[in-house]
């Protein structure tokens, strides 16, 4: 159905699903007039597809047209599916990113739901397979969340990218196989490898987070009980429904997105710094006071030689939303 073919774009500066002040434009994903520029310049900040089983985008907005936003310094959030389409594998494909194939899921035949219907699709997905880095997830997250549910594609990330991060692994007994097959050859992805919630931070400090399930952004499955069919086997205990008026991990994938961008300031002082510094969010790093000069001199010279002893400082700041303040990295 054309529900299923979402497109949401998102701009900063109002955001009201999480508190921010940012400012929605909704589009469907066939939209003839979908464009990301006018008169050469960028319409948004922040892109999010969810759109997991388009199979072509409308307009001009193509994988081409989306990595140019992200090489500009857009940020993008993109959910998948099992109906996954050739459009969203391809974007992912271009950040490092593979998601399996159409019609595929992620299995665990041990750690899934009661409410799994007999595919053992509908995973648990245990915070313990959280990224360990505060800075990124958050300083309680491991400590806040309760299991999660999970069902949709897996995916792998490239592991030779030092760019980009797996947020959340599936346990070692998945496997991603089409659940409606038996299974008479090898899966293509097997165990640890599998992610659901890959991240990628460009060389120009862009975002892209990468999620295999779109329902796995829903208040439905976020505050869901999660009753593990077999408990004892899965080593995951039961935990009681919640009612959130926000969907955290929308939350936290948009932290992400905005976290961590590092960024010049040339006034020292409490001026005015970078757009990415203004998003106030954890791990906003800046430099400053950049310094650089022949070993045991003061000024820096014309120009340096092969051979030459050089003595470089750099005083780097991270910023603290809590206070409001920078202080040392």
């Amino acid at each position: 159905s054309r529900n299923n073919h979402l497109t949401y774009i998102l701009v900063y500066l109002t955001f009201p699903i999480v508190d921010k002040g940012f400012e929605l434009s909704f589009r469907t994903a066939d939209d003839s007039t979908l464009t990301l520029t006018k008169y050469g310049e960028f319409l948004y900040d922040n892109l999010i597809i969810f759109a997991p089983s388009v199979r072509e985008f409308g307009g001009k907005l193509n994988t081409p047209a989306i990595s140019d936003f992200v090489d500009n310094g857009g940020n993008l959030l993109v959910a998948g599916s099992s109906s996954i389409g050739e459009a969203v594998r391809e974007l992912a494909a271009e950040c490092g990113v593979e998601y399996d194939e159409e019609k595929t899921a992620l299995i665990d035949h041990l750690r899934y739901d009661a409410k799994d219907t007999g595919r053992h699709t509908l995973v648990i997905a245990d915070k313990r397979n959280l990224l360990d880095a505060p800075i990124i997830i958050g300083d309680n997250a491991k400590a806040s969340l309760k299991p999660l549910l999970y069902r949709g594609v897996a995916m792998t990330a490239d592991s030779a990218n030092p760019l980009v991060l797996p947020i959340l692994h599936a346990d070692s007994t998945a496997y991603s196989f089409n659940p409606e097959r038996s299974i008479d050859d090898y899966p293509m992805l097997l165990a640890r490898p599998l992610c659901s919630l890959p991240a990628c931070r460009l060389a120009n400090n862009a975002r892209a987070v990468f999620v295999g399930s779109l329902e796995f952004f829903s208040d439905e499955f976020f505050g869901a009980a999660v009753e593990p069919a077999d408990a004892a086997a899965s080593g995951i205990a039961a935990s009681e429904p919640t009612c959130p008026s926000v969907n955290l991990l929308l939350k936290l994938a948009v932290k992400i997105l905005k976290q961590s961008h590092f960024a010049v300031e040339r006034q020292p002082g409490p001026g005015p710094v970078p757009v990415p510094v203004v998003f106030k969010q954890r791990g906003v790093l800046r430099f400053r006071d950049v310094k650089h000069s022949l070993a045991g001199e003061s000024a820096p010279p014309e120009f340096y030689t092969v051979k030459d002893l050089v003595q470089y400082s750099i005083t780097i700041d991270i910023y603290k939303p809590e206070t409001g303040r920078w202080e040392p990295f």
